[in-house]
């Protein structure tokens, strides 16, 4: 056995091989289907993609009011740009 891997177990952890391009298990069917959507347009990685996507389910089951609007980067976009963001509104 690596011996990486035998000190990890030894602490009650675990090393597997990282399979480029797969998801991890732990992700809900609808939220592989949508990241496999936009996956070539976007360079976020799938666990910051699954965080979003669970908060706008958050938004959506707690029924929060008002508007989203979605950031790229650390500044938001004008509302006028459509082909640059997406805006979920009530």
């Amino acid at each position: 056995m690596n011996p990486l891997r035998k000190l990890c177990r030894g602490l009650g952890f675990d090393v597997v091989p990282f399979r480029k391009g797969e998801l991890p298990p732990d992700f809900d069917a609808e939220s592989q289907r949508i990241i496999r959507e936009v996956r070539s347009f976007t360079m976020t990685s799938p666990e910051r993609l699954l965080a979003f996507i669970e908060s706008v389910r958050y938004a959506e089951r707690a029924k929060l009011p008002g508007r989203t609007i979605l950031m790229i980067g650390t500044q938001p976009l004008a509302p006028g740009r459509p082909a640059n963001a997406a805006r979920l509104s009530r």
